[in-house]
This record gives C-alpha cells, sequence and structure tokens, in this order.
C-alpha cells in the first residue's frame, strides 16, 4: 500500500508540473515582480499561498507555511506565527484573479529576487524545479492517494448500505465510516446525485449479473 501511494502521489506531481509550466506566462511575472518586494521572500525560501490565503478586503496575504528545498527535496516549514504582507489594491485584484484559474495555487521562489523565470526557456533545470512545483501544488490542494477514499467515502454514502460501502473501503466499524464522511452540504448532495446518475447505473448488480 505504500508503494502504491508513492506511485500514486507522484504522478500527481507530475500532473500538477504541468499545471504549473502552463502557469509561467507573462502575467505571473508581472506579479511576481511586484509582490517581491512586499512579500518578504528570503533567498532559499519558497512561498505558496491559494485564494483562500487573500484576505480582499483588508488587502493582506497570510501565509502558514513555507518551503525549502535540499538536496532536491521538498521541505516544508510550519510558521510559528502566521506571516501576513500587504499587496497595493491593483495587485490584490490580479492574484485574485490569477488565482482562479489553475492551478489556483501562486508559488514565488526566493531565487525570482535576483531573476524571475524565463517563460520561453523550460530547460532541464526548470523541469526538475517544475517537478517540485508540482508537489507543492498537490500538498496546497491536499489532493492524496488517502483523500480518494475520503471522497470515495463521502460521495457514494447514501447510495448503498453502509455495511456495502465499507467492504470498499475496507473500514471495519461504522465510526471510521462517519470520520470518512465529510460531504454534509449542498454540494455533498449534487455530487451524491451524479454519482447515481451517472455511475451507478454502469455498475452490475446481483439482478444484472
Amino acid at each position: 500500500m505504500d508503494k502504491l501511494e508513492a506511485t500514486t502521489e507522484k504522478a500527481l506531481s507530475e500532473i500538477f508540473a504541468d499545471d504549473a509550466r502552463h502557469s509561467l506566462t507573462d502575467e505571473r511575472n508581472e506579479i511576481v515582480e511586484r509582490l517581491i518586494g512586499t512579500s518578504g521572500i528570503r533567498p532559499g525560501e519558497i512561498i505558496a499561498f491559494t485564494k483562500n490565503s487573500l484576505d480582499t478586503v483588508e488587502k493582506t496575504v497570510s501565509l502558514q507555511h513555507h518551503y525549502s528545498v535540499t538536496g532536491g527535496v521538498l521541505k516544508i516549514h510550519k510558521l510559528t506565527e502566521k506571516r501576513v504582507f500587504s499587496v497595493p489594491l491593483a495587485l490584490m485584484k490580479k492574484l485574485s484573479a490569477y488565482l482562479s484559474k489553475a492551478p489556483h495555487v501562486f508559488i514565488l521562489s526566493g531565487e525570482e529576487r535576483d531573476t524571475v523565470i524565463n517563460t520561453g526557456n523550460v530547460d532541464g533545470k526548470l523541469g526538475r524545479k517544475l517537478l517540485l512545483w508540482g508537489e507543492i501544488i498537490r500538498k496546497e490542494r491536499n489532493v492524496s492517494f488517502h483523500g480518494f477514499r475520503h471522497f470515495f467515502n463521502s460521495t457514494i454514502r447514501g447510495t448503498v448500505s453502509d455495511e456495502t460501502l465499507r467492504l470498499q473501503t475496507g473500514h471495519a466499524d461504522a465510526k471510521m465510516t462517519d470520520h470518512y464522511d465529510h460531504i454534509t452540504d449542498e454540494r455533498g448532495e449534487q455530487l451524491r446525485q451524479a454519482v447515481k446518475t451517472k455511475i451507478l447505473p454502469f455498475i452490475p448488480t446481483n439482478d444484472t449479473v
């Protein structure tokens, strides 16, 4: 299971690396050049944030952690105190618009204090960097092998009996089924209805076997 999890998450990082590559636009570089002076980012440090990190009223960005890369290995560092920095209104609008598009994560490297990434030169070195960025996007979006199990449990629950559901998830008792059930609002019901309509009709039952 550990090998399957590692392989799956590596594949996810590679997929998100492609998203990161497509995000290397002139629009991003314009934001980087204006953000460098206000973010307080240091050399060797990488910050990443999503739209949830933005306070469009106060015009601030909040960070709970930052990343570093040592020997090609990505490390995450939790901050003892939340880091908050202000951005001008015009830049906040650009950030908000940028984060409304895929990959929905803005990544800024301290190395870009000197040279902003060349969007037209995706060489081997940059390719390796983008793989690390893909892993950052995966972490920031909290997409994992384990998360698929949560999603399956939450969306399928209610369409079959809990006992049948546990046969597929491997949960031993009802407490774990409840623990993995995260979708309880209107969006969850929309997902369940979609599963009923689009997926369940194609799954053989005892009556059709």
